[in-house]
């Protein structure tokens, strides 16, 4: 995310962040001169104009977001083929399937 509008404070890596006084968030790395913020273990959907308040006193609020969890969809990708293969297919070939008798 990128950070807008704040105080002096800066965000200390591991420290909770919270939002409208709920815990949201985890600060995995802070960039003053950037204004970059990295967060993990995010529990809410964030929203540009959203303040997150750190555990330390820092206080900035989101003017962008990057998020790094969407993927582009791959056309080489054969996970749908085997969702639909794996329905039709039943292997009654084994006797004992947790190994020797």
């Amino acid at each position: 995310m990128t950070m807008t509008s704040g105080n002096s404070q800066d965000y200390i890596a591991n420290e909770n962040l919270s939002l409208s006084g709920t815990v949201v968030a985890e600060v995995v790395s802070w960039n003053q001169p950037t204004s970059k913020l990295l967060a993990k273990d995010i529990t809410t959907t964030l929203q540009v104009g959203d303040v997150l308040n750190g555990a330390n006193g820092a206080t900035f609020t989101i003017g962008s977001i990057d998020d790094r969890m969407t993927f582009n969809n791959d056309a080489a990708a054969q996970n749908l083929d085997f969702e639909n293969k794996d329905s039709s297919y039943l292997d009654l070939s084994e006797t004992n399937p947790f190994g020797e008798p």
